[in-house]
């Protein structure tokens, strides 16, 4: 079935795109719905705009379970995303497709998802492809270790995000045994470290091990558990 004409002026999206201020917020509104419902019309983008709330505008409390799966997803793509050493990163068609090639017990994405999903994470490069935007800002829940016991905490900043993500894989290392990260080399490095939640508030990391094989043996853990997900 043939897509409908987006106006009765300009049967394309893209002749209309050309006749348009760029600069306008009204065009961005429109540009960003169509990303996500490429198959409706102009007419049909507008009665949807009244009501619709980007996904990636709303904190994690106001997910729907779709929506929070898509999210949880979103960061999988993205991080594949991230220029490495090594890599310049993929780009957002070749991350969605190694992403559902190699998913196969998971729900399949669309490219068009991962935009509506992930908001200013995912930005428009000088060439014109979608690439990972650093300052990028979503709510997104993590298990870290605090005064002595296991928690989950909200955070919406990517610069959070790092640090908690290499505070558990130091305390992986520190928990198998890795040479290179011993008790006292994470003591030391997370001693009086603090991260700040998606509020602003201030949470601090527990670096003593010994606190946090107690806590893990108080609740039957063998291992860290950690949280991508609401």
């Amino acid at each position: 079935m043939p897509r409908p004409a987006f106006t009765a002026k300009y049967r394309l999206y893209g002749q209309w795109k050309k006749a348009q201020s760029s600069n306008s917020s009204y065009f961005k509104q429109i540009e960003k719905l169509h990303k996500i419902f490429p198959d409706k019309s102009l007419k049909q983008l507008r009665e949807i705009k009244k009501t619709y709330i980007l996904p990636s505008k709303k904190g994690i409390s106001g997910l729907s379970p779709a929506e929070a799966e898509k999210r949880k997803i979103g960061f999988h793509i993205i991080r594949k995303m991230q220029p490495t050493a090594k890599s310049k990163g993929m780009t957002l068609r070749e991350a969605v497709k190694d992403y559902n090639l190699n998913n196969h017990f998971d729900k399949k994405i669309r490219e068009n998802e991962v935009i509506e999903a992930m908001g200013d994470y995912i930005r428009k490069g000088k060439n014109g492809r979608y690439e990972f935007n650093p300052r990028g800002k979503l709510e997104l829940k993590h298990g870290i270790y605090s005064n002595g016991e296991y928690r989950v905490v909200t955070i919406s900043k990517e610069k959070e995000r790092k640090i908690v993500k290499e505070y558990q894989t130091d305390l992986q290392k520190v928990l198998h045994g890795h040479p290179g990260m011993t008790r006292e080399k994470f003591y030391a490095k997370y001693n009086g470290k603090t991260i700040k939640d998606a509020k602003g508030k201030r949470v601090e990391l527990e670096a003593d091990v010994i606190k946090i094989r107690e806590d893990m043996n108080r609740r039957g853990d063998n291992y860290v558990v950690t949280v991508s997900g609401p």
